[in-house]
């Protein structure tokens, strides 16, 4: 009879357990869907709609880009630290893509490694874009040139970038550790 109530209690015991544990995955299935539609648009359509629109911005006529309020941020820079506007807004294009990189490379990369891959990447594509711009010109499409100094000033940005990126980590880790 003893033996009995035993079974008794531990088919309870683990019909109680199943059901926690349905709960729990419930719960998580929930927030695992507001996660994935938060982890597609960062790592999915964040680092695509960055590089298109630098794309864009690197192959289009220099004539034909619209005149916009960045245009005398650009110019106060310019002022403030003596660097051309042209090679300001080329550093802050490549901050941007970088940047983008960093949040969308899975975090079970090594923290080195995602950073050494989007900072390759970013200054790979700074170069292509470089090249790109040196053909549309051959062709006659655009009055855009091939310069070495926009792709050292598209490295500076991604550079930027990266140390920015590993400092707000530590910050950030320094602080959790703290709380």
């Amino acid at each position: 009879m003893k033996s009995a109530i035993t079974i008794n209690r531990n088919e309870a015991q683990a019909n109680q357990n199943d059901l926690m544990i349905n709960q729990n995955e419930a719960i998580n299935n929930r927030k695992g869907k507001r996660i994935a539609r938060v982890s597609f648009w960062r790592r999915v359509l964040l680092p695509i709609g960055v590089i298109g629109a630098v794309t864009w911005l690197s192959l289009a006529p220099s004539d034909g880009l619209p005149k916009t309020e960045a245009f005398y941020l650009l110019a106060w820079l310019h002022h403030c630290t003596g660097c051309a506007p042209d090679k300001i807004a080329h550093a802050g294009m490549y901050f941007c893509v970088c940047g983008a990189l960093l949040l969308a490379l899975p975090q079970c990369i090594f923290r080195l490694r995602r950073c050494v891959v989007a900072f390759v990447f970013a200054v790979g594509w700074g170069a292509l874009m470089e090249m790109l711009q040196a053909c549309t010109t051959a062709l006659g499409w655009t009055t855009r040139a091939f310069d070495y100094y926009d792709m050292l000033a598209n490295s500076v940005g991604a550079a930027i970038a990266v140390v920015t990126f590993c400092l707000l980590r530590f910050v950030y880790h320094r602080v959790k550790w703290r709380a």
